[in-house]
């Protein structure tokens, strides 16, 4: 009896460095990943620094335009009206 509880105690040992090592390898990864999403937000943010307001406020909207305009079709016609009125062109256009 004593050997089967050591049997049943190693094997709970084991069990529990496997899923130890599962987990350490599962942080690693998230920690890699995470790293890189950082470096390309960090990148990004420097690119942004070069773009003038106007232009982004200009692009933000024509990028919403196409996205409504691809979403709801002829119905957005109103929103490409509003687009024109806005920066002067059509989003096809930007």
């Amino acid at each position: 009896m004593f050997m089967e509880r050591l049997d049943q105690t190693r094997d709970l040992i084991r069990e529990s460095r496997k899923t130890m090592m599962e987990t350490e390898d599962l942080g690693v990864s998230a920690l890699q990943d995470l790293s890189r999403h950082r470096q390309t937000l960090l990148h990004s943010h420097s690119k942004l620094d070069g773009v003038d307001e106007d232009e982004l406020s200009r692009l933000s909207l024509s990028s919403f335009v196409v996205l409504v305009k691809n979403s709801f079709g002829e119905k957005a016609s109103a929103i490409a009206d509003a687009d024109t009125i806005v920066n002067g062109s059509t989003a096809s256009e930007a």
